[in-house]
């Protein structure tokens, strides 16, 4: 019912991951979004719908509506990119650590999150918000153990994959910035 996914969201929004709560953490990555640039963007567009015609609502209510759809399209695409994987599973399980609450929460807070343009598009989008898979039972062994497993274990790929190409440029001769080692030596030796 509208009631047990409101308990539900509110526990969520009030459940500590580290030293801040969900909530915050989402507010601070919402509050990014509005910095002064794309705040004018918004204020432009507001004005010249008014002065064209297009749209009958004052300026308040056009910017207010707009944070009322972002924030519903920002918390419903966050939530859902959090749980991927089940991740939030770890949060709601009995089995929790406060090394792993810790750990979800630093990670959560470095999640990369859409462009602003593309959230106001998102906006527009016939049926743009998706549901939220349900979360598990609170009382059995979460489905996951390490929290946004896919998102760390990318991350990781990406440092090895770069630290393979230095290795094998120094190898081959070469120096990490494309200088070849004889190069470097003559170099050297001429000054």
């Amino acid at each position: 019912t509208f009631f047990e996914k409101y308990d539900a969201l509110s526990w969520l929004m009030n459940r500590r991951a580290g030293s801040d709560t969900i909530g915050e953490i989402l507010q601070r990555k919402f509050a990014a979004f509005w910095s002064d640039s794309n705040l004018v963007k918004m204020l432009k567009r507001s004005s010249e719908s008014l002065l064209d015609g297009s749209s009958q609502l004052s300026m308040t209510l056009s910017l207010r509506s707009v944070f009322q759809e972002s924030l519903g399209m920002f918390l419903s695409t966050v939530l859902i990119e959090m749980n991927q994987w089940r991740n939030l599973d770890i949060l709601c399980n009995d089995y929790g650590t406060d090394a792993t609450d810790e750990l979800f929460g630093f990670i959560a807070s470095a999640l990369p999150v859409m462009p602003f343009e593309e959230l106001i598009l998102q906006r527009h989008v016939s049926g743009g918000i998706q549901s939220i898979t349900s979360l598990a039972v609170l009382h059995g062994p979460p489905a996951v153990h390490f929290p946004f497993f896919y998102f760390v274990a990318s991350y990781l790929d990406q440092i090895a994959e770069k630290a393979e190409n230095l290795s094998s440029a120094t190898v081959a001769g070469e120096s990490p910035l494309g200088v070849s080692g004889s190069s470097l030596a003559e170099t050297a030796v001429s000054e």
